[in-house]
């Protein structure tokens, strides 16, 4: 995707630059170019043009989705069993391919475009951070944008942090009201899309 955003040629010298900078330690190919997000983002030639930092990152990600360790996934049928008392002291586990990147550039638009063989949009820089969660469902590699409320729950879920602090932390940030139905079908959207490992209460034996 980077190389057909940037031309064969302007690809060609990035990639001659980026070789001179991070030479290979490994046989390995598929590792070779895993530097790459922080070579465009810190070289002089290219720090200017986020988005190409950004392109290749997601790339990256979805490289690592896809080559992370297998892990069960925890579904909504096993959070069943887990008594209705019980559900505020519920701590979940992010599955091992799970990424979260916060893009300043639209370089998610630009990617879509080039996956379906469009015409990329003009880079742009946004007012505030494109939220994304990369992550493996069966054999695809998965991306889709967060909106604000649900990144934050996300990334405080992946701490440890308990469902009875997520939802506390889901009524300080928009209506308190509906903070718990939010929070439960953020959490049911996980579920369902295999981005959770396991799901736990401190009663487990």
């Amino acid at each position: 995707g980077l190389e057909t955003y940037v031309g064969e040629e302007a690809f060609s010298a990035l990639a001659r630059g980026y070789v001179r900078v991070f030479p290979s330690h490994t046989p390995n190919a598929r590792w070779f170019s895993h530097r790459l997000p922080e070579f465009l983002a810190t070289s002089p030639l290219y720090q200017s043009r986020l988005e190409l930092a950004e392109l290749a990152g997601l790339e990256r990600a979805l490289n690592d989705a896809f080559d992370a360790v297998d892990a069960e996934f925890a579904t909504l049928a096993s959070l069943r069993l887990v008594p209705p008392e019980h559900w505020a002291r519920l701590t979940f586990t992010a599955h091992p391919s799970v990424q979260r990147l916060n893009h300043m550039t639209n370089a998610f638009a630009l990617w879509s475009a080039l996956k379906e063989g469009e015409a990329p949009p003009a880079a742009a820089l946004g007012s505030e951070p494109e939220r994304l969660i990369v992550w493996r469902q069966d054999l695809p590699s998965k991306v889709r944008v967060l909106g604000p409320e649900e990144a934050m729950i996300w990334d405080e879920a992946a701490k440890g942090v308990s469902f009875g602090a997520l939802c506390e932390l889901a009524a300080v940030y928009d209506d308190p009201d509906g903070a718990a139905v939010r929070a439960a079908q953020y959490l049911q959207g996980w579920l369902s899309t295999g981005v959770l490992a396991a799901a736990a209460w401190d009663g487990d034996v």
